[in-house]
């Protein structure tokens, strides 16, 4: 019996050094998943944006060599201790539990970081570009969503551009987005989406084209970067519903039409800008205000032709001075505020040197009393002078002008010795030949005017409307028109 004992002993010996022993449970055996886990595939994606496949999210060494350390691989799973083991037996160190990560669900708008794969591109179409990159436009019988995001990466590469005509006329967008890496849109990208209501453009696109949102006349909103230097040929034509817009700090030029027919009510313009083309602002009815800040601008044609402007702010007086106010572009009636001032407030007029045509209207300082003209002046409008002469009282231009000169507080054309302006201090000097039309155009402050013998001819509306002119001393040999002294009230003989 008692070697018995030593038997039966030696033998549960042996069984626990055999169990602690024992392989563990195989790691490649597949886990119950919870019963509340949720398994993604690709085709649970919405059919709104391509699917991002598995095989193009960052691999498990991508993660490990971005994070500096490994990642935990398959560990021995230990068999439960068992009360009264042999002490002598090695005791296994349990692993901590590798809880997988679980893929993101997908959802209606594509990861812009991660590519898209071609199988997977039913809304767009990719070209690839010379530089490497690919421009994206509609797939033609494909609805798209109303609020557009366009993705970023496409096979791996980047996508850079809006084709030409890449979404026009799609009427079901409502919102678009344009993310970070694009750079340009192309001709006429959204022409014709009659129900585009928003736009938001990331700061890395500098162009944005011709006729881009030509017609999108529910258009109210846009963000457009800074790095933007045009607006394009009627980029905003008939964006009736656009009322306010801030232009880019980097814009330097606004083409032909580019807002023509717009809701535009007021434009503030970027210190750069330096360039306004022809019918810009052409049909705006609601456009009332302009402010130039800084702004060196000048124009090409008539931007703003039979506008209804009412009020324009300017920097300094050089500003105004070449302003283009012919053919309507600047109602003389809109106030007008320089340097912070009301113009109708402004005594003293230095047009600065350097200006060599006079196109604004002097008018507008209906308290001028000096002016003075630069000897860089070699071309003044016709009506540039029309209505300043009211309370004027001295008129100088520097010497070195080739074109005009000053005497007797008269503006004197040197070539032909027209008298162009005058005011209630001048004094006819013998070198004049004619007074032109509107040379004395209101001049309320002028009672008496001698005539030299050296004037030949005083043309019609010469002296219009100086309603306190009493005398008017004529020589025999000058030839007066019917109209020169219409609404001179107070003449006599």
């Amino acid at each position: 019996m008692k070697h018995i004992g030593k038997i039966i002993a030696a033998l549960m010996t042996l069984l626990l050094i055999l169990s602690a022993c024992s392989p563990p449970a195989d790691p490649a055996s597949p886990t119950e998943a919870p019963a509340d886990a949720t398994h993604v595939t690709a085709t649970d994606a919405p059919e709104e944006y391509p699917t991002v496949s598995p095989s193009e999210r960052p691999s498990a060494a991508a993660t490990e060599e971005q994070s500096g350390s490994p990642t935990a691989g398959p560990q021995e799973t230990p068999s439960e201790s068992t009360e009264g083991q042999s002490t002598g037996a090695p005791t296994p160190t349990k692993a901590p539990d590798a809880t997988p990560t679980p893929e993101p669900e997908p959802t209606n708008t594509p990861d812009p970081g991660l590519s898209i794969p071609t199988s997977s591109a039913e809304l767009f179409e990719f070209e690839l570009l010379s530089n490497g990159t690919y421009s994206i436009k509609q797939k033609v019988g494909k609805t798209l969503p109303e609020e557009l995001v366009l993705p970023i990466r496409y096979n791996g590469k980047k996508v850079t551009e809006v084709a030409s005509e890449g979404f026009k006329g799609r009427n079901e967008i409502k919102k678009v987005t344009i993310l970070d890496d694009y750079v340009s849109l192309g001709d006429s990208a959204f022409y014709g989406c009659e129900n585009l209501e928003t736009v938001i453009i990331a700061d890395s696109v500098f162009d944005t084209g011709n006729k881009t949102f030509y017609g999108c006349k529910k258009l109210s909103s846009v963000d457009l970067p800074g790095k933007i230097s045009y607006i394009g040929l009627q980029a905003f034509y008939g964006c009736t519903s656009l009322e306010v817009i801030e232009l880019p700090s980097g814009l330097t030029g606004i083409w032909y039409g580019a807002f023509e027919g717009s809701g535009i009510e007021a434009i503030t313009l970027p210190d750069g800008v330096n360039l306004i083309e022809g019918h810009a602002f052409s049909g705006c009815a609601g456009l009332k205000e302009v402010n130039f800040g800084k702004s060196s601008v000048k124009f090409t044609s008539y931007p703003f032709p039979d506008s209804e402007i009412t009020k324009v702010t300017l920097d300094n007086i050089g500003q105004f001075c070449i302003l283009d106010m012919t053919a309507g572009n600047f109602p003389q009636s809109a106030e007008y505020y320089i340097g912070g001032r009301p113009a109708s407030e402004i005594t003293a007029v230095d047009v600065p040197e350097g200006i060599e045509v006079l196109s604004c209207s002097l008018g507008v300082f209906t308290s001028l009393k000096e002016l003075s003209l630069p000897a860089s002046l070699t071309y003044i409008i016709d009506t540039s002078l029309r209505g300043c002469s009211g309370s004027l009282e001295s008129i100088t231009v520097a010497e070195g002008n080739a074109e005009y000169m000053s005497s007797g507080n008269c503006l004197i054309a040197k070539g032909n010795g027209l008298v162009i302006l005058g005011c209630k201090n001048s004094v006819i000097p013998s070198v004049a030949a004619a007074i032109n039309c509107f040379a004395f155009d209101g001049c309320t402050g002028l009672t008496i005017i001698e005539i030299p013998d050296s004037v030949t001819a005083i043309y019609d509306y010469a002296f219009y409307n100086c309603t306190e002119l009493e005398t008017a001393v004529i020589p025999d040999g000058t030839e007066v028109a019917e109209n020169a002294f219409y609404g001179c009230t107070k003449l006599q003989g």
